[in-house]
């Protein structure tokens, strides 16, 4: 495949040796690449095509990516996942036989703006983005500091119609739960005896 890993890497190599002005390479570009190069499970071996999400998507397969939440390269490879699951239900909406619902557990370390203005429109491409978190301050602290955390919270809140809670809940979160419950006037009658 012309678009592997290692090919990325030898044109990057090669602009970088190549090129007259320094201001003009990639060296920091070359420097992932040279990371994910490392990575066995994102270079398959020469004459295996790898993993095609659109095949995957088009036959209705169920896929369980796992990450790392602390090796960088394998959190920034899971945050390319994420966008390219985003991009190809959109492409291929019309195409796809089934819907698509995407499970994104401990979203704080995965959180993006691609991801946050999803929510937003993705339903009508007839997939569903279901995100997991701890606590509603992991969404208001996103892992990527170029984030607005606040208004990342609020887009991904709003977005996010339905909205479960389990477990203990720390104390702001189970105040924003409770402020989202609302308040119920609960009537009660209370038991009268007669005696005959």
């Amino acid at each position: 495949d012309p678009f592997d890993i290692e090919h990325i890497y030898r044109k990057v190599k090669y602009h970088n040796e190549h090129c007259p002005n320094p201001e003009d390479r990639l060296l920091k570009i070359e420097a992932q690449l040279e990371n994910w190069r490392q990575v066995k499970s994102l270079n398959p071996p020469k004459g295996l095509s790898g993993f095609s999400l659109e095949k995957a998507m088009r036959e209705g397969a169920v896929i369980y990516f796992q990450g790392s939440l602390n090796d960088e390269v394998i959190k920034t490879a899971t945050k390319a996942f994420i966008l390219e699951v985003i991009q190809e239900s959109m492409r291929l909406d019309r195409e796809r036989k089934y819907h698509l619902t995407f499970i994104i557990d401990e979203v704080r370390f995965l959180v993006s703006k691609v991801l946050a203005d999803a929510l937003a429109t993705i339903v009508g491409f007839r997939v569903n983005i279901v995100t997991a978190c701890q606590s509603i301050n992991d969404l208001k602290t996103p892992d990527d500091i170029n984030l607005d955390g606040e208004a990342t919270y609020r887009s991904i809140s709003t977005n996010s119609q339905l909205k479960l809670v389990y477990g203990g809940a720390d104390a702001d979160t189970a105040e924003w739960v409770a402020k989202l419950s609302g308040m119920i006037v609960k009537e009660v009658t209370s038991m009268e005896r007669v005696e005959v």
